[in-house]
């Protein structure tokens, strides 16, 4: 009992000093008038106690947690908008809150990324969102600009597959190849702990095995089913069947928007034509999460050599008889 008092006067008395110090800087600190420039990034739903460590670890702010419980205390904690903030080294508290409440001087311009795209198709979204022209974007998409850690640029030098698909905030000085990097870096960072070791005992590489994982991405949106998918790929590999991913020839094609595939279409003389030519294609067809990484290294240990759309047009059948295989296609609603 007395050590858990102890400790609980201890917080307190800390609690209360970090306050009085917060209090200090809020009533006579006006700041040094100077200070080194400094610029500042504030993303949209950074936390508060990240806010003021940036700061902190800048030289903006002499302390983190006074600052934190300042902003409590002055009400903006929740209230800061995104964007880029010109500030220095050194400031009061006061000075420092008038700045965030007026804002950033440049705010953030977003584009979100969705999984399965194509360079391309990121091209034209980057296009319609930012100041970055499509065409600059896919000059800068290539291994020239950026190179994910650990691959070998592939013979087009395509960064395809690479381009990790999320929601990024860029500012109106960042150029294409700017964006690319980032993009780059943050596939290294999400597949940072995938064992690629793992892709030679499926008689692949590495980069073959993004080429799976792209193929994975574009079969099926349900978590769940990536390592079914995955097992169906490799099935069918291993005995020298198809892959028959009609998701390839879309890619050859362009035609991502659902559009029908028609027989001169499926019958195109190109590698990427899985119907065609045996074997997976000799790229990625699309961005790719993480999880689609791991499920090409990691398959379900199931037998399937075939999957089709459930009637919930979103969920598979997944089935190593053809016959069941064609009675479930059947069924499938015309809708889906």
């Amino acid at each position: 009992m007395k050590k858990t008092l102890l400790i609980g006067g201890l917080i307190a008395l800390l609690l209360l000093s970090a306050t009085a110090v917060a209090t200090y800087q809020w009533i006579f600190s006006s700041g040094t008038e100077g200070g080194d420039e400094v610029v500042v990034g504030i993303r949209p739903g950074t936390p508060a106690r990240v806010i003021a460590e940036d700061l902190e670890s800048k030289a903006v702010i002499d302390s983190s947690l006074a600052f934190r419980i300042y902003m409590r205390l002055s009400g903006i904690n929740r209230d800061l908008k995104a964007g880029e903030y010109r500030l220095r080294t050194g400031m009061g508290f006061a000075d420092l809150v008038e700045l965030l409440k007026k804002g950033p001087e440049i705010e953030f311009i977003k584009v979100t990324i969705p999984e399965g795209f194509t360079v391309d198709q990121t091209a034209v979204r980057v296009g319609e969102a930012t100041h970055i022209t499509k065409e600059d974007f896919l000059a800068a998409a290539s291994f020239a600009t950026a190179s994910p850690q650990g691959f070998e640029a592939p013979p087009d030098n395509s960064l395809e597959g690479f381009l990790y698909p999320q929601t990024y905030f860029l500012t109106e000085r960042e150029d294409a190849a700017a964006l690319v990097r980032r993009m780059v870096t943050q596939f290294d960072q999400e597949t940072h702990d995938v064992d690629w070791s793992r892709a030679s005992s499926f008689g692949l590489s590495p980069y073959q095995a993004v080429v799976v994982a792209s193929l994975i991405e574009e079969e099926t949106k349900v978590d769940e089913e990536r390592r079914k998918v995955s097992a169906v790929i490799h099935n069918r590999l291993k005995v020298g069947m198809k892959l028959e991913i009609d998701a390839t020839v879309q890619y050859i094609t362009k035609k991502y928007e659902g559009q029908p595939l028609t027989e001169s279409d499926l019958a195109i003389d190109s590698p990427y034509n899985t119907r065609k030519f045996a074997g997976i294609p000799p790229g990625p067809i699309a961005s790719v999460r993480a999880g689609s990484v791991v499920a090409a290294l990691d398959p379900a240990s199931i037998d399937a050599l075939f999957y089709v759309l459930t009637p919930d047009c979103r969920t598979h059948l997944f089935t190593a008889d053809y016959g069941e295989f064609l009675a479930a296609k059947q069924r499938l609603p015309r809708a889906c």
